[in-house]
């Protein structure tokens, strides 16, 4: 559930306090420097609304939840624990901490103080709840046909290590760059004709991928905040797709593109590259023909 505070809610918060409502902690809620403002405090609920949440109360009325009565402001280092901890942390306690929080001196907000706090209270709250996916394509050698290293798309045909098999991979790494896990379904590459319509040729990079007498599982998986994962495939699979597609088509794509697809169905795309950056990998599957 992502949270939702009214601007009345934000005035009254950050209007009649100055400081972290942890007894004893100074930290200030606004740190303003060199004509800049920053804001360092992070907003806590004394009830989660969450139902495993810290001190959640199901008689609690839902509509208050994100309200002033039910918040308080809590600096970096005592909204962690206040969460983790909630049976040494109270409804109760946590009262009276806004109590004495709602007593400090606050200070008046002008217009544009209290537009730039909301700005970056609702920057904060979009990189805790939206999917944020960097899709890239990359390359990979294989190494003693157990696992594969990832190098650039540019360097990894040309790289060699002490335990190199010999195997050159064109791969497609999908980074999270949020804080909310994803579950990525498959990855691949998309082609374009350069015709500007009709629908772009895909290759799907395969679920298992043989290395040696093992195989490498690239199936669903679950991707956590700021991580990664990269899928490969073997560039003669991805020549004999282009061939395929000359085939049809009558012509050869001029560009590609990396894409992930997620649980829901969305496809996330990268930038669009052209043909040539794949060409080495496409010759050398073809014993340096033309694909």
């Amino acid at each position: 559930m992502s949270h939702s505070y009214t601007d009345r809610t934000l005035k009254l918060l950050f209007g009649s306090a100055s400081h972290c409502a942890y007894p004893g902690c100074s930290q200030p809620l606004v740190f303003k420097d060199r004509d800049r403002l920053t804001v360092v405090a992070q907003i806590a609920h004394i009830r989660s609304e969450k139902l495993n949440g810290p001190r959640h109360d199901s008689d609690y009325d839902k509509e208050l939840l994100d309200t002033f009565e039910n918040l308080l402001l809590l600096c970096g280092v005592h909204h962690l624990p206040v969460d983790q901890h909630e049976s040494v942390y109270t409804v109760e306690e946590l009262e009276e901490w806004k109590e004495a929080q709602t007593a400090q001196a606050g200070r008046r907000l002008s217009s544009q103080e209290f537009l730039e706090i909301t700005r970056q209270l609702q920057q904060a709250m979009a990189e805790l709840t939206d999917v944020n996916l960097d899709v890239l394509t990359v390359g990979g050698r294989g190494v003693e046909k157990m696992h594969i290293i990832m190098a650039p798309l540019s360097a990894a045909h040309s790289l060699v290590t002490d335990e190199d098999d010999g195997t050159a991979y064109i791969g497609v790494r999908t980074v999270n760059r949020g804080f909310v896990a994803v579950t990525i379904d498959a990855s691949g590459i998309e082609f374009d004709l350069g015709l500007g319509h009709g629908a772009h040729p895909l290759y799907m990079f395969p679920e298992q991928l043989s290395l040696g007498s093992r195989h490498l599982s690239q199936g669903s998986v679950r991707l956590d905040g700021h991580s990664d994962i990269a899928r490969f495939a073997l560039p003669v699979h991805i020549a004999h797709c282009v061939l395929q597609i000359k085939e049809r088509s009558g012509r050869l794509p001029v560009r590609f593109r990396p894409f992930a697809r997620v649980a829901s169905g969305e496809m996330v795309r990268g930038e669009w590259e052209q043909l040539d950056s794949l060409r080495i990998y496409l010759r050398s599957t073809f014993g340096h023909a033309e694909p």
